[in-house]
């Protein structure tokens, strides 16, 4: 299972808007710069993540949430390789399949670039729409930490 220690922002009826909570831990640690936590943290600090309610699964703890505590919110190790396989892999393989059409076609080699790029952003956006619209092949836990509310 994979864990991140969010602070949520702000509760609209359709999304939460969570900002990750750096630890404190992260300012003597020894290999911050390969940490993807560390990076994540070190850029604007006003960063939000904005998700759907719908990903998270309806808990007490779901529904009791205020603005200004921190939450923790986790994903099951294989659903995370399940999404990312598909949002790396799935446009890849279009991509690299344009060009073995174009290729096949005879087509110019500048006319292979762009369709190939072309569709590689467009099956990247329609990945994404898909897996958003079929919430049902992953999960989002969310539970409340206990005692720590830090409203700004």
């Amino acid at each position: 299972m994979v864990n991140e220690l969010v602070r949520v922002t702000a509760i609209e009826p359709e999304q939460l808007i969570l900002q990750s909570a750096q630890s404190a831990a992260c300012t003597s640690c020894k290999v911050k710069t390969s940490c993807g936590q560390h990076l994540f943290n070190s850029g604007d600090s006003l960063k939000a993540i904005i998700l759907p309610r719908r990903l998270f699964s309806e808990t007490p703890d779901m529904q009791e949430l205020e603005q200004g505590e921190k939450v923790q919110i986790s994903i099951q190790a294989a659903d995370l390789v399940k999404i990312s396989s598909c949002l790396y892999l799935v446009p890849i393989a279009v991509m690299l399949l344009t060009a073995l059409l174009g290729e096949i076609a005879r087509l110019h080699e500048v006319f292979i670039i762009v369709a190939s790029f072309g569709l590689l952003l467009i099956s990247i956006k329609l990945t994404a729409v898909y897996l958003l619209d079929h919430t049902s092949l992953f999960s989002l836990g969310l539970q409340k930490i206990p005692g720590e509310k830090n409203v700004q």
